[in-house]
């Protein structure tokens, strides 16, 4: 482990940020495997502890197939989806009787994200509904999408930053700008996505005023058409990724059946009025969210996906897909009901192999979307 003690730059709520525990409506103990590296492995296996929280550490603790320094193992939830360690009360068995330092550190960080380069920063995934709801405050108060320097400490797996990236700031900048400009409401939202793919695919940054300039050029190369096949191969694994989406993807997917081979700028349009409709909040809300993804994430995440097919797979697909799953379901009667299920669809996107099934499913699916934003780089 390396202790972290940097200057990182957060989003504005991040500071607000405080885990409901138990009042957690879905915590993120439940339904999701949590990996740990070997020297937290062997220390949980190792540790002297309550007689019945030893045997549930025994039966969490699995070694992973391919294992490696740091992700070497997993604790694994029961049949039911529950993390072994949750007691009834909804609090983690392991902290109450062995203490904060106990706990691994995923369970001590997520959902924060502290990544050191290209410059430290930190997020709280939309996987949490705390996040969630602190975005919708965010957005009912008209409050702009900003970043802070903050002072953060961490624990963290793996090496400190040595030396520097003399793209470090460029790269940054670039990062901060893209989350800014799909929070930027002055813009319809198919204009920020086809700025934020033309601007991915050209690598540059253009002062707020020269926006007005590029956008036709930009809505010519990357107008918003998404392959209804891509879509429904994509929702037709949601399930298997994360059951709780089981049931509004196959909903979003029997809607998706019947519509044509591409969906359009109109198409998704029409959803997006009819659950704002029903909730008058949701498009200002639906923008932070996507802003809080791509700066939670990393965009572009060259590491993943080349600059201009992540710049339109990421917030393509998520404003997409999860469209189609809150659409889909007319029964949302309330904010919480909104929240728990887009919370579900980032458990989905964060944690799970989603993208990586997102980026097959468009290298290996028909070409009947725009070649520029959703096909495979040659």
């Amino acid at each position: 482990m390396a202790h972290i003690e940097e200057t990182f730059l957060v989003p504005a709520y991040y500071e607000k940020f405080v885990c409901k525990a138990q009042r957690c409506r879905r915590t993120c103990c439940q339904g999701l495997e949590i990996r740990i590296t070997q020297a937290e492995y062997f220390r949980l296996a190792g540790m002297a502890c309550p007689r019945d929280l030893r045997q549930k550490l025994d039966l969490s603790l699995h070694v992973l197939s391919h294992p490696d320094e740091y992700a070497y193992a997993c604790l694994s939830p029961d049949f039911f989806g529950r993390c072994r360690m949750m007691d009834e009360n909804g609090l983690c068995a392991l902290q109450c009787a062995c203490g904060y330092e106990a706990l691994t550190s995923v369970c001590r960080y997520f959902p924060r994200s502290p990544r050191l380069t290209p410059v430290p920063t930190c997020a709280t995934s939309n996987a949490c509904e705390e996040t969630l709801e602190l975005l919708w405050e965010e957005a009912a108060a008209d409050t702009p999408w900003t970043c802070t320097e903050v002072p953060l400490t961490f624990d963290l797996a793996g090496s400190v930053r040595e030396g520097d990236d003399p793209k470090a700031m460029e790269t940054s900048r670039f990062h901060r700008c893209a989350a800014q400009l799909m929070a930027e409401e002055s813009l319809l939202l198919p204009e920020r996505f086809s700025l934020l793919s033309y601007l991915a695919r050209q690598q540059t940054l253009p002062d707020a005023g020269e926006i007005p300039a590029l956008l036709p050029a930009a809505r010519s190369a990357f107008p918003l058409r998404v392959s209804r096949a891509v879509l429904l191969e994509i929702l037709a694994k949601a399930g298997e990724d994360y059951p709780d989406l089981a049931f509004a993807a196959g909903a979003a997917g029997g809607i998706l059946a019947s519509c044509e081979a591409v969906l359009t700028e109109g198409d998704l349009a029409r959803t997006l009025a009819g659950i704002s409709d029903a909730f008058p909040g949701f498009l200002p809300f639906l923008s932070r969210v996507l802003a809080n993804e791509l700066y939670y994430s990393g965009f572009p995440r060259p590491d993943r996906l080349a600059p201009a097919q992540a710049a339109a797979v990421l917030p393509v697909l998520a404003f997409s897909l999860l469209l189609l799953l809150l659409g889909a379901l007319p029964s949302l009667h309330s904010q919480d009901g909104l929240i728990d299920l887009t919370a579900a669809f980032f458990r989905m996107a964060d944690l799970t192999p989603f993208w990586q099934r997102c980026h097959l499913a468009l290298s290996e699916g028909p070409k009947d979307h725009n070649p520029d934003i959703l096909s495979h780089p040659a």
